[in-house]
């Protein structure tokens, strides 16, 4: 069996740690998978984004045509609003540029790409834009020389000169030359012909006459005329080198012009071809990504899977696991009612005679007997008793393994109580020459709340227990008190327990509480009698009350049991301490009453009949309930006392039968019934039954006049 439990231990450990593994896989592929999609999902927010530097860069292109035709205008117009919008756009390039360049040294993602090539280009753009910035400054601190050409007039040395003015003037003069004669026919065709024969030329001569006239101006006018010609002549040679200057500007700024713009083109086909392949990179880069999430994810789908497997066959497992508990729970609780019936009726059977053995023990204590006699009667009881203790632990432990012991909660005097035990094992002690001592410090007015039937059976088999295992001649001594908490309705009941016997070893100290076990002594001393559960129920009573109990001890110097319960206190309610009824009040309670017993034993009928002799008592005898019913219907009686457990009709029926009768003042007669087994759930059955109260076997004449005295009186 132990195999078994340790292979299932195995397999289970086996399975758990299966199930780990691939849950930890399992996080492992959604961890990594995770780590990929943040990886992608930055990917394309960065390809979302772009990169709009080369539209920058084209900005800056267009600043700078502007700009060129601003410096054209100032240098055509010399008007100094054109200087102005130069300037201002010659700033817009150099922020830009300066915006451009530390955008450049704050990226750091190229790193991440994988992109050498990127990283080996950024020093050379660096160096670019440092040498754009100093063309564009050198622009911005260029001006137009703004030099005005200082004409001086020297002083001229005195002349004189003459001004002379040649008229020429030509006439012409027009010379016919001589007609000659014709003759008549010649004249006749030339009429016929319609044509002059005697055309001919006119000679032109021209007649050149020159008239020379001169003219003489003072020096004073001379001298006028000659400062205006000299200004003339300085301010066309100042005009001339500001052309020559405007020329020189005009190629200088092309030049510079024609630098910044060719690197500006340069720089922005360099960005979009960073643009381009930062675009590729990180393209192939998402796309390598997601085949890996893909492979993830088809890795999770198969680890899920896998999971699902594992999970249904574990719940098949589980549920043909708990049909197999459900299975043995129903034998075990079918095999613990069948135990717990079984014990009953094995108590019941074993009490009834038990009942007769000490009934009749204490029957020939009370004649007249010799010495002899007198000792085997003891040793009789003696044996009796102590049976009569074994069938109780058996019983009481049944009804806890079952969950049928509950508390019943009564008033009742805590030393009334505690005196009342040590009163009744003081015997036993003195049997075996123990000496008992009590000390209480109990008020003698002090009343608790709780069950006391209980209370008293822990302290009987602490005592018992202790009595047990000290040698003749040892010590015992009971000490308990009251501790009241804040609370003045609360309190906590410690009662310690001390003897001088043979002591526990500390490696057996936590055995003691455990289910039928019997702690091995020494081999000389002699093997104690009991079946192992007295330490058990007295622990299982002290949880009951959600209490606590320990105990120290040292092998060969005895024991110390301390037991500390929770119970709670009655102000105000003093119980009467009553001492035990005396035997002789059967005969006073019972006076001028006729009763019926019924019992199916004839040896319990004899000794009840025994004790009613004893007290002058009329009776009538029944050996099953049908013959007690038919007396009863036939007689008169005051009270009926009767055996559950009989053949034919028991005393449950024979109650029933009695409460239904026509007459009903007969239908009230008392009823009290009597059982070797009866849980606090069968108590409760009797009496809704109609019975008034119940007695335990065996039972005692002390416990037979408790019981009149609560019914009768």
């Amino acid at each position: 069996m132990k195999n078994d439990i340790k292979t299932v231990s195995l397999k289970s450990f086996a399975w758990t740690i299966v199930l780990i593994l691939i849950l930890a896989s399992f996080v492992f592929i959604t961890l990594n998978t995770n780590s990929k999609s943040t990886i992608v999902k930055n990917n394309i927010q960065i390809l979302q984004a772009g990169n709009d530097n080369y539209r920058r860069i084209d900005t800056c292109i267009s600043v700078l045509y502007v700009a060129e035709n601003n410096s054209r205008l100032f240098a055509a117009t010399a008007d100094s609003a054109y200087l102005d919008k130069y300037t201002r756009q010659m700033e817009t390039v150099s922020s830009i540029l300066t915006e451009f360049q530390e955008e450049k040294k704050k990226q750091t993602f190229f790193s991440n790409l994988y992109l050498p090539q990127l990283l080996l280009s950024k020093q050379i753009k660096n160096d670019e834009f440092i040498h754009l910035r100093k063309m564009v400054d050198s622009l911005l601190v260029f001006r137009i020389p703004e030099k005005t050409a200082e004409l001086s007039v020297t002083d001229l040395k005195p002349y004189s000169f003459k001004k002379v003015r040649k008229i020429a003037k030509t006439d012409s003069i027009l010379i016919e030359p001589k007609k000659k004669n014709k003759k008549f026919w010649r004249r006749l065709v030339e009429a016929v012909s319609n044509k002059s024969a005697d055309t001919g030329e006119v000679q032109k001569k021209a007649v050149s006459t020159i008239t020379t006239i001169e003219d003489s101006l003072t020096w004073v006018q001379r001298r006028k005329d000659y400062a205006a010609i000299n200004d003339l002549r300085k301010l066309d040679l100042a005009r001339n080198r500001l052309n020559k200057a405007e020329l020189e500007l005009l190629a200088v700024n092309n030049h510079i012009f024609s630098n910044l713009q060719s690197a500006l083109k340069a720089l922005r086909n360099e960005e979009i071809d960073n643009v381009e392949t930062l675009r590729m990179s990180l393209l192939l880069q998402t796309s390598d990504r997601l085949s890996e999430l893909h492979q993830l994810s088809w890795g999770n789908i198969a680890v899920v899977l896998i999971l699902t497997l594992i999970i249904i066959w574990n719940i098949l497992r589980l549920y043909r696991s708990e049909i197999t508990i459900v299975k043995y729970s129903n034998q075990a609780v079918e095999t613990a009612k069948k135990k717990g019936e079984f014990l009953s009726h094995i108590s019941h059977e074993i009490r009834t005679p038990l009942n007769s053995i000490i009934g009749f023990s204490r029957q020939l204590e009370e004649s007249k007997l010799s010495e002899d006699l007198r000792h085997k009667v003891g040793a009789i009881k003696n044996s009796s008793d102590v049976l009569l203790m074994l069938v109780n632990e058996i019983l009481d432990f049944s009804k806890f393994e079952s969950g049928k012991i509950k508390l019943i909660n009564h008033h009742f005097n805590p030393l009334m109580m505690l005196e009342n035990v040590v009163d009744m094992l003081s015997v036993l002690a003195v049997d075996k020459d123990v000496s008992l001592t009590k000390h209480f410090v109990l008020e003698s007015g002090l009343t608790l709340n709780g069950d006391d039937f209980r209370l008293k059976q822990v302290v009987l088999n602490l005592l018992t227990n202790a009595i047990k295992f000290t040698p003749a001649g040892g010590k015992i001594s009971i000490h308990a008190e009251y501790l009241k908490a804040d609370k003045l309705s609360s309190g906590i009941l410690k009662i310690i327990v001390k003897d001088s016997g043979i002591g526990i070893a500390q490696e057996n100290l936590k055995k003691i509480f455990e289910d039928f076990t019997q702690i091995e002594t020494s081999s000389d001393a002699p093997r104690q009698t009991g079946t192992g559960l007295g330490l058990p129920i007295t622990k299982r009573i002290v949880d009951l009350f959600k209490g606590e109990i320990e105990v120290q001890s040292e092998l060969g110097k005895g024991s110390v049991f301390c037991v500390a319960i929770p119970i709670a206190n009655v102000e105000g309610d003093n119980l009467v301490r009553q001492e035990p009824a005396a035997v002789t009040e059967i005969g006073s309670i019972l006076k001028n009453k006729r009763i019926l017993m019924v019992d199916d034993i004839k040896i319990n009928l004899l000794l009840l009949s025994r004790i009613m002799d004893k007290n002058g008592v009329r009776y009538d005898l029944a050996s099953d309930g049908e013959e007690a019913f038919k007396l009863f219907l036939s007689t008169s009686y005051d009270l009926i006392i009767t055996d559950v457990q009989m053949p034919k009709m028991d005393g449950l029926e024979l109650t029933k039968c009695v409460r239904s009768e026509v007459d009903k003042i007969k239908a009230g007669i008392p009823v009290i019934g009597y059982t070797g087994s009866a849980s606090l759930e069968e108590r409760s059955r009797y009496l809704d039954y109609g019975m008034n109260d119940l007695l335990d076997k065996p039972f005692t004449e002390n416990d037979l006049v408790e019981v009149l005295g609560r019914v009768i009186l």
